[in-house]
């Protein structure tokens, strides 16, 4: 902050008269100590004149001078009254303050630069590259599946100047919450509340600070002031910089109105970014860009999402948050919130994403005016290297001066890339920083790998005269060659060796890019061997070669082989031998595909547990001897069927498949079973699941949904059903407080979980030894589970270019895949398109070109998407299977079914797959209480008629998968929870050959809000909504915050680690 010395002074005749009533100079300002250039007017502490300032005095009470310290400091405000809760010193010489006591300074405006001045600090960021439009290499040595090392140079440079004047707005917003007048800093008392160096007098410094340079900048030329706590206020419409009002003050008029700031009540984000968009949006803005400089401890315990305000109705405005004091964080909300409709307020990072601005994290509340100072310089921030839209790791620079640095400065690079043979756009990319706005320079230049492709190997039967035709292409994959590239022939010689037909023929030619060269090899009928082809081509950079070898063959010998061969006969006699082996007495393990050729000799004695897939061709001839003891109805509650097959095969296949399936079981069982396996074995296997083995007592009794859920659904929040489909949706859940002791809080449990490896970004959570917290990440989960050889979606591209980025993207063959944004929940910035760009999205049903999907991914205020592939129906979402694993114990699992359609549903089952949901859901109830004579802790169901779940309703009934698939599913849960080691969500699917995929791990299970798991202790007799917490508790092991013991770290995470640009290059495919 400049000092009084640094500030032009008005001097006259000293005299020993003190003027207690004058203009006044400023509110008094608290330092822990005088800097060498003394104390400035109305700051202390003074201890003697000698600590202030020239031509100021020390007014503090001394016997020797006779001065009252109940007075007030000459000539400085007190700010706020005493009531005001100002307490101490304000405006007295409780301690000591230096004060003008002449009356004759005065503090003309700051003086920003005339544009003439300006405009002589001429402004440049400029970014070059000499390298030509295109460049062509060739692999060396002279093969096409090396990569081609190019060298590559540059230079970027910055001034310290600014490329427009006067047309940046600032914006200042400055949490008052009543957490800032924590002690944290070491910036003395600036607002004069009482408080010595708490996190609000370093926030008011720190913009003091920010001002100043924003008048010298000669960029800035107007300004605002917006204070937030519970609610917000303008505390200054936008001025000028360097106005005052009174020269006789000693700040500008937004510095002097900052000092009237007071901390007070709650942290509400959005009440300071709607406030500063109404100042960004006044018609007093006029100027091209807008800087939003948004400061607080980064706690927010009230208020809802700003991105629709900040991105469109906010003039562009660019949002630079301050996350401040160590517990702060740019990524972290007060655990406390809760909106009725379960979000989250923003946190810093969002705001400044939705706003393409950036959040920094100052731990050490005092270094926030150095932090603040730098806004204003220019700064060349990065250097990087993208290859076809996505940032190249392989990329080797060496810095004259290394990035990021202030201008005015310059650096060199040079270095290497490693590309493979194809046509690629590579880019070289500067980024800078001036007053806040960031701003980027690009130069491409396309580099072109050849290679060549020429005919298959192939092998040519001779009878009589013969030739073949072979073709070589000069080729470049992956894109068009620019014209300046296209032009360019070169020489191609092919020379044939190998000792065939046609050995030591050469043929030569000027062969452009993408242009065949055909010539012929010929055989007069007598001839045989190889004839081995090697064409290259020849480029200044080396030559590129490929080989193609032809053989030369007689006509078939008639004489057998020794061996027989490899793939069936042409002959269209069939063979006299049967092709089965005999029948065995042991059924098989999977179904067979075709049904059996005749039908069985005699009915089966019980019923099978549930109805056939397909129905039979004629009713039983008789009567079953035990009928079940109800029909059933939805939803499905039956037992899940045996994993077993049935004990004894069938005496005789059956004559020919059923029709159509029916709709309940035979109402009796057959008179007797089959005594024999069936004689000749079927030709090929049947598509369905073997059959359960049959029970022994009758089916039990099932309810509607009106009896499975008396109370736990609001039936009328359902709009009217017209799904055909089973299942359906049922009703909308509700959700109960549960009121779990803390160590059985399954949600709380969660909380804490995240609370703890959130609030310094994982570093306590990996000094504790665990990686878990990694998981959030998807792409990091996505690399750990691949390493460790879990099925995972393939990973075809990266952007970071939210606007354009899949400009770039080559779909794969299948033209099937998901586009999915980064650091998003649930389906929030998914895209699902089976049938690629211009064809349905399956979550929405809406068509989505490429476009509609690019504008969709800009507007979700992510920084970088990926593509990856889609597993699944090509028309429908497949069914989602997401299991609570605790150290390889299920908890339980969420079945979600119908997706992206208007009958999607989920229900909630143990791992038998019977129904835990049908008592509603549990939300946190904040302390522990019991029900009434009873261990099994209450949940207040009169509450929770007013509390619905947002959009999800649960299923009329949650058919069984195959048991087989059910086996499957569990497994690979299993195996990843005791891989990860603490409890873990592991979401998975199934993909069209029904094997099980993994798709994500989720460590937060609903940000801690809601679980539907309610299961009856038969115990206690009761239902236990704490179940899930009892699974933690049990299998924490030594860590119960963490919720299991530490496993060790995967090789990915610390060779790759998770740097978003260098997981890309890890798992897609060079």
């Amino acid at each position: 902050m400049p000092s009084v010395s640094d500030r032009p002074s008005v001097s006259a005749d000293p005299t020993t008269f003190i003027r207690l009533e004058q203009d006044l100079n400023g509110e008094v300002i608290y330092l822990p100590e005088c800097p060498p250039e003394g104390c400035g007017v109305c700051t202390g502490d003074c201890k003697t004149d000698a600590d202030c300032a020239e031509n100021l005095m020390c007014w503090r009470a001394e016997e020797d001078r006779g001065w009252d310290s109940k007075l007030p400091v000459p000539g400085c405000d007190g700010g706020q009254s005493d009531s005001n809760h100002r307490w101490g010193h304000i405006g007295y010489s409780s301690y000591g303050y230096c004060f003008d006591p002449w009356n004759n300074q005065t503090y003309p405006e700051q003086v920003p630069p005339t544009q003439t001045e300006w405009e002589a600090e001429e402004f440049y960021f400029n970014h070059d590259n000499d390298a030509p439009c295109c460049q062509i290499f060739s692999p060396f040595p002279a093969t096409q599946d090396i990569n081609v090392t190019v060298p590559i140079s540059g230079s970027t440079n910055i001034s310290s100047g600014s490329p427009t004047y006067m047309n940046t707005t600032y914006i200042y917003v400055i949490d008052v919450s009543g957490s800032t007048k924590v002690d944290e800093g070491n910036c003395g008392d600036q607002t004069g509340e009482g408080w010595v160096g708490d996190i609000l007098d370093c926030e008011v410094l720190s913009l003091e600070y920010a001002n100043d340079d924003a008048i010298a900048s000669g960029q800035v030329d107007l300004v605002g002031l917006v204070n937030f706590s519970t609610t917000g206020a303008i505390m200054s419409d936008l001025i000028e910089p360097w106005k005052k009002s009174n020269l006789q003050r000693r700040d500008e008029d937004i510095i002097d109105v900052l000092r009237e700031v007071y901390p007070d009540a709650f942290t509400n984000f959005s009440a300071g970014v709607e406030l500063a968009c109404d100042l960004a949006e006044s018609p007093a803005n006029d100027n091209q860009n807008t800087v939003v400089i948004f400061l607080s401890d980064g706690l927010p315990n009230r208020g809802n999402s700003s991105q629709t305000r900040i991105q469109n109705a906010c003039n562009n405005a660019i949002f630079r948050t301050y996350a401040i004091t160590e517990d702060a964080s740019c990524y972290k909300v007060d655990p406390s919130i809760y909106n009725d409709d379960g979000s989250n307020p923003d946190t810093l990072a969002k705001i400044a994403t939705y706003s393409g601005g950036t959040c920094e994290y100052i731990p050490v509340v005092s270094e926030l005016p150095e932090a603040l100072k730098r806004i204003a310089s220019t700064k060349v921030l990065s250097v990087h290297v993208e290859v076809n839209g996505v940032v190249w790791d392989g990329v080797d620079l060496t810095y004259t001066l290394d990035p990021p640095f202030t201008g005015p400065n310059a650096t060199d690079y040079t270095g290497t890339i490693d590309l493979p043979v194809g046509v690629h756009q590579v880019c070289f990319i500067s980024t800078s920083e001036i007053t806040g706005v960031l701003d980027r320079q690009e130069v491409c230049q396309q580099i072109v790998v050849m290679g060549i492709d020429m005919s298959p190997d192939q092998t040519v039967t001779t009878s009589g005269p013969t030739s073949f035709n072979l073709t070589t292409t000069l080729i470049a994959p992956g894109g068009t060659i620019e014209p300046c590239c296209d032009a360019t022939a070169f020489p191609m010689t092919c020379t044939t060796t190998g000792g065939g037909p046609n050995d030591g023929m050469v043929a030569s030619t000027l062969s452009n890019p993408n242009d065949p060269f055909s010539f012929l090899l010929e055989n007069d009928g007598t001839a045989t061997g190889t004839d081995i082809v090697t064409c290259c081509a020849n480029m200044t950079t080396g030559e590129t070669c490929g080989l193609s070898e032809i053989s030369w063959q007689d006509s078939p010998s008639t004489t057998p082989t020794d061996m027989p061969s490899l793939m069936p006969s042409e002959s269209q006699t069939p063979s006299t031998t049967a092709a089965t082996d005999a029948p065995t007495n042991v059924p098989t393990t999977s179904p067979t595909q075709a049904p059996t050729l005749s039908p069985t000799a005699s009915p089966t004695q019980v019923p099978t547990t549930s109805p056939t897939g397909t129905p039979t061709a004629s009713p039983t001839t008789s009567p079953t001897g035990t009928p079940t003891t109800a029909a059933p109805t939805m939803p499905d509650a039956t037992n899940a069927p045996s994993r077993s097959p049935t004990a004894s095969p069938t005496a005789t296949p059956t004559a020919s498949p059923t029709a159509s399936p029916i709709a309940t079981p035979t109402a009796s069982p057959t008179a007797s079973p089959t005594g024999t396996p069936t004689v000749p074995p079927t030709a090929s296997p049947t598509g369905t699941a073997a059959t359960p083995a049959p029970t022994s007592s009758p089916t039990r009794e099932v309810r509607t949904s009106l009896d499975v859920f008396p109370m736990s659904c609001n039936y009328l929040a359902l709009p009217p059903n017209t799904c055909s489909s089973d299942p359906q949706p049922a009703c909308r859940p509700l959700r109960f407080p549960a009121y779990c002791p803390p160590e059985e809080s399954f949600l709380d449990l969660i909380s804490a979980r995240h609370d703890y490896y959130t609030a310094d970004d994982g570093a306590a959570t990996e000094t504790d030894g665990y990686w878990y917290h990694e998981l959030e990440n998807k792409l990091a989960t996505k690399m750990v589970l691949n390493d460790a050889g879990y099925n995972v979606a393939a990973l075809y591209y990266c952007s970071t270019d939210m606007s354009n980025g899949l400009a770039d993207f080559t779909p794969p063959v299948s033209n099937s895949f998901v586009v999915k944004a980064m650091g998003m929940h649930s389906d929030a910035g998914v895209y699902v398109l089976p049938n690629g760009f211009g064809g349905t999205e399956l979550l929405t049903g809406q068509t989505m070109t490429m476009a509609d999907v690019q504008n969709a991914l800009a507007a979700t205020g992510a920084a970088e998407f990926i593509v990856e592939e889609y597993v699944g129906d090509p028309v429908a979402m497949g069914d989602e299977y997401k299991f609570h694993m605790f150290n390889g114990t299920v908890g339980s699992i969420i079945y979600a079914t119908n997706r992206g359609t208007e009958c999607q549903c989920f229900a909630e089952l143990d791992a038998d797959w019977n129904r835990i949901d049908t008592n509603g859901c549990v939300r946190p109830g904040g302390f522990t209480q019991f029900q009434p004579g009873s261990t099994c802790p209450a949940m207040d169901t009169a509450r929770g008629l007013t509390v619905q779940m947002k959009g999800l309703d649960l299923c009329s009934n949650a058919p069984p998968p195959d048991p087989i698939l059910l086996d499957s599913l569990t497994t690979t849960a299993q195996a990843v929870s005791e891989f990860v080691g603490v409890y873990m969500r592991v979401d998975m699917s199934v993909d069209a050959a029904g094997n099980v995929v993994v798709g994500e791990l989720t460590p937060n299970h609903t940000n801690g809000r809601v679980h539907c798991a309610v299961m009856y202790d038969s115990l206690a007799g009761c239902n236990n909504p704490c179940a899930l917490g009892n699974l933690w508790s049990q299998n924490s092991g030594t860590s119960p915050l963490h919720g299991g013991d530490a496993t060790p770290i995967p090789t990915p995470l610390t060779t790759v680690g998770t740097d978003f640009v260098d997981m890309c290059n890890a798992l897609i495919a060079p």
